[in-house]
């Protein structure tokens, strides 16, 4: 063949060489026609779907260190001291919650975002009753210290009969967040993100004492204790890719808030003022969490969307939030974190 003929055909089979190429990479399978379909052209880390919908339930349980209203029975007559019996913890339980996210990925490595909302509330009711009647008292007869209460007169000599605890928290996080994909060979990827948080923490707790130094009425106590912040956050996930179809993944994040407490605590016994108390502060605060979960993929539409089902465990932080004060025995925790921890389940939508 000569050099003419070579240089005439040269351009032809190039052109032939791409298109089988370009041919070759829209097939989802080797045999299988291309059907508008997508593919991962390098691996299961190189992902065709650009976007991402999520809707999860959240199922998590709630702990707070200062919501001790009570201590252990002792008697009412032979006691004399009764803030030396420790105290009664309350029972937590959990909660349903809710989070939304959406999101723009990388096809493969590079840079996307997402912008998510978390909400949870949590609560608890709680009645205390030792059954003592003050007109048929003994040395036997149960009583246990008013330990929320912040009445100035307050002894350690005095008790109550009765009482009840109403604690309710909520949560609200939303975050804008930049991230960029790395993969590390075709079965493992990791995403540092950074971005801005914002954060609602508002907690509410009434007690009520009766009974021993009530015994004439009930001693009502009214606890607010809010918190709004924003700042930077920033965190990492890791992502095993086994197949094109699932993963498992870890990750967290630290955030840094700065923003303003409302603190209101009144106490009132038959319309008598005890103590009150009304203050905004400005602080700054830190919010960590971690996840940890496996999610499943399905094709739909020939191949054009996928849908995905994801389950693990999170866990949420916040400590320094509780800051109404407490009386003069100072028998509360010293530590004032809110912690959230418990499953989600997660459906989500790719295109």
């Amino acid at each position: 063949m000569s050099l003419n003929s070579v240089m005439r055909w040269l351009p032809v089979l190039l052109c032939s060489s791409l298109l089988t190429a370009e041919a070759a990479g829209n097939f989802s399978t080797p045999g299988k026609p291309p059907a508008g379909g997508r593919t991962f052209q390098n691996s299961p880390c190189g992902s065709p779907f650009q976007y991402n919908l999520s809707v999860d339930i959240l199922y998590w349980g709630a702990k707070e260190h200062r919501l001790n209203y009570a201590n252990q029975f002792l008697s009412y007559l032979r006691t004399t001291d009764f803030t030396l019996s420790p105290l009664l913890k309350p029972k937590f339980s959990s909660s349903v919650g809710a989070r939304g996210a959406f999101a723009r990925m990388a096809k493969g490595e590079g840079f996307g975002f997402v912008i998510k909302d978390t909400y949870i509330k949590n609560s608890f009711l709680e009645h205390l009753n030792t059954g003592t009647i003050l007109t048929t008292v003994d040395d036997n007869s149960p009583a246990f210290f008013p330990v929320q209460s912040m009445a100035s007169s307050l002894l350690s000599t005095d008790s109550v009969f009765a009482a009840s605890s109403k604690w309710t928290a909520f949560v609200n996080l939303i975050d804008a967040l930049a991230t960029y994909r790395l993969c590390i060979g075709s079965k493992l990827s990791y995403t540092p993100f950074a971005g801005l948080r914002s954060a609602w923490v508002d907690q509410t707790n009434d007690v009520q004492y009766s009974g021993g130094m009530f015994a004439t009425g009930t001693d009502e106590i009214e606890i607010k204790n809010n918190y709004w912040g924003a700042g930077p956050s920033a965190g990492i996930r890791f992502d095993i890719h086994p197949s094109e179809w699932w993963n498992v993944g870890i990750g967290g994040s630290l955030s840094a808030l700065l923003g303003q407490f409302h603190i209101r605590q009144q106490e009132a016994y038959f319309n008598r003022v005890q103590f009150y108390s009304d203050q905004h502060t400005f602080k700054a605060r830190w919010i960590a969490d971690a996840q940890v979960g496996a999610r499943g993929y399905i094709p739909i539409v020939r191949d054009k969307y996928r849908i995905g089902i994801e389950a693990g465990y999170d866990f949420l932080f916040l400590p320094g939030q509780s800051q109404w004060k407490e009386n003069s025995f100072n028998l509360l925790s010293s530590n004032r974190s809110l912690s959230f921890f418990g499953w989600f389940f997660s459906a989500h939508f790719q295109w």
